[in-house]
């Protein structure tokens, strides 16, 4: 018999509502809860890389200021970052040339290999975060299946990648004018456009959900296809083993309740 609570409208009025129904929409609540507490989780930590982003973009113009310049020249096979103007008022770069590897310029991106180690550097741990934020999720979320997961996982990774490829080429685009501070602020200014651009993309046309069903279309067509891939193998091979003298009562028993 089922049971049944009582629940106040915004009317005020009365209704009894069944119970299972009232759980299966408190469940969901919870789930919905859930999502946005990853989606805040993942907001956050692009918050963060953002954040820092801005420092380095600070620490550059107090450094060389708005019309800091540099050049990258090659040197018996290495590439040089030379600064120019003299080093007397900068606190971080106190000489005038630097390998490209070295480690100052690499945590600024100065440098077309620097944006880019550091834009891969970034990624990678983006890219980890979100990760175990997705996986978290799959574990609290009792209806969220491999599916969902590896889904969600892997438009955060497209995202991402996409994100700051594209703002590594414009900002190495930005390094061809020389001027120092140019390539991290277009890189900032470019993968925050970019990523925004994909967060439309992806809910305006419910790309999440339309992946999840496509994939599970797959793979139900796929097992669907093992399976009967699997009883043709079954009929035939037993048919070898059984029906040597199709007459046998032992094949006539098997292929008859088959």
């Amino acid at each position: 018999m089922a049971k049944f609570e009582t629940q106040i409208n915004d009317d005020a009025s009365l209704v009894m509502v069944p119970k299972d129904l009232l759980i299966k929409e408190r469940l969901g609540q919870k789930a919905r809860n859930k999502q946005t507490i990853a989606e805040r989780l993942k907001k956050g930590v692009e918050a963060g890389t953002i954040v820092k982003d801005l420092i380095d973009v600070a620490k550059i113009l107090k450094e060389f200021g708005m019309n800091g310049k540099f050049t990258e020249k090659l040197y018996n096979g290495k590439v040089f970052i030379i600064f120019k103007g003299l080093p007397g008022g900068r606190h971080i770069f106190t000489g005038t040339r630097y390998l490209q590897n070295h480690h100052k310029v690499v945590s600024l991106g100065l440098g077309r290999m620097s944006a880019a180690k550091k834009m891969l550097k970034g990624s990678i741990l983006t890219i980890t975060v979100f990760a175990a934020i997705d996986f978290v999720d799959f574990l609290l979320r009792d209806e969220k299946t491999l599916v969902d997961f590896g889904v969600q996982l892997a438009v955060d990774i497209v995202k991402t990648a996409v994100a700051g490829a594209i703002a590594w080429g414009a900002a190495t685009a930005a390094a061809t004018t020389g001027i120092v501070v140019l390539p991290a602020a277009v890189f900032l200014v470019v993968s925050i456009v970019v990523s925004m651009g994909v967060d439309y993309i992806v809910d305006r046309y419910n790309v999440i959900e339309s992946l999840t069903q496509a994939t599970n279309e797959y793979l139900d067509e796929l097992n669907r296809n093992l399976n009967n891939g699997f009883r043709q193998f079954e009929r035939s091979f037993m048919w070898h083993m059984l029906c040597q003298n199709p007459n046998s009562k032992a094949c006539q028993v098997y292929f008859g309740h088959y």
